[in-house]
């Protein structure tokens, strides 16, 4: 007899007024030739069936058993392919997240660079600016020094 078997026995046998099982009685309180519930003495012909049943009814249960181990089993191998599936979910999830941050990362050091190097670039271009007025005006300062020296000079009267 299986547990869920036991369990509703016992709960029909304490429904009933006339007869209530005590709930200390266990299996183990069971002695072989008495009956399990009343734990009256059974007549030996009942004995002798209970004892061909026996084999019988753990075969029963053994297969019950074995459903309920090729159930858990199923559920672990459906819980381990899920567990799998998450796991390369994530290592693609993580894997794609690492090239995403690569590129962008990538993307705005080349940002950058490309700033700075404009800024080079017009710095050149100011530097070339610079030197191309200052060069200018030094030739004005040379110039200008040139005509002031040649309009300061007396001329000379020939």
């Amino acid at each position: 007899m299986s547990t869920e078997d036991r369990k509703i026995t016992s709960s029909m046998e304490s429904d009933s007024p006339k007869r209530k099982r005590p709930e200390s009685v266990t299996s183990e309180d069971n002695v072989e030739g008495y009956d399990r519930i009343s734990r009256r003495k059974l007549p030996d012909t009942a004995i002798a069936s209970t004892d061909e049943d026996e084999p019988e009814q753990q075969h029963t249960s053994s297969d019950a058993v074995e459903l309920k181990i090729r159930s858990i089993r199923e559920k672990m191998d459906y819980f381990n392919q899920h567990v799998s599936g998450l796991l390369e979910e994530g290592k693609n999830f993580f894997l794609n997240a690492a090239a995403e941050f690569e590129k962008q990362v990538m993307a705005l050091h080349q940002k950058h660079v490309d700033q700075w190097e404009r800024e080079i670039e017009l710095l050149r271009y100011s530097d070339a600016v610079n030197r191309n007025l200052a060069h200018r005006l030094a030739d004005s300062q040379v110039a200008i020094s040139q005509l002031m020296d040649h309009l300061m000079t007396p001329a000379v009267e020939m």
